[in-house]
């Protein structure tokens, strides 16, 4: 199997190990992770909102507390959520939220520069170089030899 190959079938599977991986910490993490933020605000308020139980809902529950892990700083200025409570949560489970989400990031990379360099093939073609040089021939009928050099007899 070829590197490309492996790639390729990697980019194909990553897909759904994602979703899985999504689904297992939406579905079995979110309520023991909710519970660390009982008192806060911000999650209370996002939970009453999407409080229906179906993928979406707890897609969005999840986005507010993936936020507050990745960039900490930021809600605690903003008052969202306090260092005490961000520490209360333990480490294993900051990254069961937080894995799956970087994985999904890495594959959506993945994804935009295999698609990036499928579409400049495709507009500038493959050995760009080598096409040209094979056009020129063509148009001049030397078979690759420059007019200075070309001798139609043959004879030197």
């Amino acid at each position: 199997m070829t590197a490309s190959t492996f790639i390729l079938i990697l980019l194909f599977v990553m897909p759904f190990v994602c979703l899985g991986l999504k689904l297992f910490v939406d579905y079995r993490k979110l309520d023991e992770l909710e519970r660390y933020f009982r008192g806060n605000e911000a999650v209370q308020r996002n939970k009453r909102f999407w409080g229906r139980n179906q993928v979406i809902d707890r897609t969005m529950r999840m986005s507010i507390l993936i936020g507050f892990f990745m960039q900490p700083r930021t809600h605690v200025k903003n008052n969202d959520v306090t260092w005490k409570e961000l520490n209360s949560v333990p480490l294993a489970l900051k990254r069961w939220v937080l894995w799956p989400f970087y994985l999904s990031l890495m594959y959506g990379l993945a994804v935009t520069v295999w698609v990036a360099g499928t579409v400049r093939n495709f507009v500038f073609g493959h050995n760009m170089l080598k096409r040209c040089m094979y056009a020129n021939q063509k148009e001049d009928g030397l078979g690759g030899q420059n007019r200075a050099s070309f001798d139609p007899e043959g004879a030197d």
